[in-house]
């Protein structure tokens, strides 16, 4: 894991010029928003391509942040680098809806550059790909289908909630496949079978070897029960297999395979507003490796309420193993909850307040292993264990049918127990504070 590179290690991804299909993009908006009429409630009507529904946007942001690398005020070699961040992120989204049926292809580009003379040529481009398609065979059988890939830096990846994808410019390809299908057995009983496959792999620089290649599979099957009013109960059975090549510790292999047994709940108030709710009892063999098996119950809950006023609350929680990059921890068991609060301030206002809170524990205890993880000596035989808070707040101005200002505030805290040695100093490497603001606007469709 590169949240502490090796001393002069910097340059991973040169900078970049802003590409001409993003500057024709930006002249396409501007056209197109010029012939549309202002209007704050109202949202722009989809560009018709045919059957087609095009909604083209384009992101302009800028922030400032006094720990962009997210190191330790003790860090002897570097520590808290302060600098500005400027972004552009256009983003394309086609829909093709049909009677009962809908497929989406959307793209988005991030390109960013930093104002820190140490960070110049550490801007990058990540490019981001979503195909979904949801598909109604009769009445008795559903089809969802969906592909992600992505092709960018780990420091704009944000689906480990961990932070296991720090800040840092290492290049990689992910691709995550999925397929479920629904039958209808009878007026309120049904059965859902599926699977993913995702594959990450990370591209040869001078830090790839603190990454490690990795698949996962994963087959579930649900019996579910319709309880009424969108209310459902389901059962189910899920298996996940996950293989890791970890090239730095003497091509070592790291194969286990997570089996989980348990039961859900959803609740669909309107079409776009659900809840869900899954608990179950989960463990993990180690089929090719070594590792210490997981056993325990985990549970996965996504809840969302309107409240009076225009208010909206939504509640995260989750207790699970998650695929690790660190040290020789093949995974390690995240703890955490969120709670994202958005309300309407009139017309044209919006506030939104976010906090999060994790806690993740490491299955395996540190190595310190010469020339790439000998940094750690003071802490070999600890099992790592983080803390970390994050908040945000933000207020978004509707100021017209096609545009969107955004001031935000984040913050970030880490409190770990890993002690690492630089230099003859000895300071908490991945205990780290973290404050950034942002101003930002998005034109076009949203």
């Amino acid at each position: 894991m590169i949240t502490h590179p090796l001393p002069g290690v910097r340059k991973l991804k040169s900078g970049f010029r802003f590409p001409k299909c993003v500057r024709l993009l930006v002249w396409v908006l501007g056209v197109a928003l010029g012939a549309s009429q202002a209007g704050a409630q109202e949202r722009l009507l989809p560009i018709r391509l045919g059957r087609i529904e095009f909604f083209p946007s384009l992101g302009i942001s800028a922030a400032h942040e006094d720990n962009v690398e997210k190191l330790n005020e003790d860090d002897p070699l570097v520590g808290p680098v302060d600098s500005g961040i400027r972004a552009l992120s256009p983003q394309l989204r086609f829909e093709l809806p049909f009677t009962r049926s809908i497929t989406k292809l959307i793209y988005r580009g991030d390109f960013r550059q930093y104002s820190a003379d140490i960070l110049k040529d550490l801007g990058g481009a990540s490019h981001f790909l979503n195909l979904t398609g949801h598909f109604e065979v009769g009445r008795l059988m559903k089809i969802d289908v969906a592909d992600s890939y992505v092709d960018g830096i780990t420091g704009l990846l944000n689906s480990v909630p961990g932070g296991e994808y720090r800040y840092a410019t290492q290049p990689l390809t992910s691709n995550d496949i999925s397929l479920q299908l629904a039958f209808q057995l009878g007026a309120i009983h049904s059965v859902e079978l599926g699977g993913s496959s995702t594959r990450t792999q990370f591209e040869e620089s001078s830090t790839s070897d603190f990454f490690s290649d990795f698949e996962s599979q994963r087959l579930f099957a649900r019996y579910v029960l319709d309880s009424g009013a969108g209310n459902s109960l389901y059962g189910y059975f899920d298996i996940q297999g996950v293989q890791q090549d970890r090239a730095w510790a003497g091509q070592l292999k790291s194969e286990y395979e997570t089996r989980s047994l348990g039961a859900g709940y959803r609740r669909a108030t309107s079409r776009e507003l659900s809840s869900e709710v899954r608990v179950s009892y989960s463990h993990t063999d180690f089929t090719e490796g070594f590792g210490t098996p997981f056993r325990g119950i985990t549970f996965e809950g996504d809840l969302a309420a309107a409240l009076a006023s225009g208010s909206l609350i939504q509640i995260r929680f989750r207790r699970a193993p998650q695929v690790s990059f660190f040290n020789v921890s093949p995974y390690y068991v995240n703890e955490g909850g969120e709670v994202v609060y958005t309300h309407a301030l009139g017309r044209t206002v919006v506030l939104a307040t976010l906090v999060n809170f994790q806690y993740n524990v490491y299955s395996e205890t540190v190595v310190a292993i010469d020339g790439i993880f000998d940094y750690l000596a003071p802490s070999e035989g600890m099992r790592r264990r983080d803390k970390i808070w994050t908040g945000a707040l933000n207020l978004t101005w509707k100021l017209s049918r096609a545009v969107d200002l955004t001031a935000g505030y984040r913050f970030q805290n880490s409190d770990s127990n890993i002690v690492a040695q630089t230099a003859g100093v000895q300071y908490a490497v991945y205990s780290y504070d973290s404050h950034g603001i942002i101003l930002a606007t998005i034109i076009g469709w949203q």
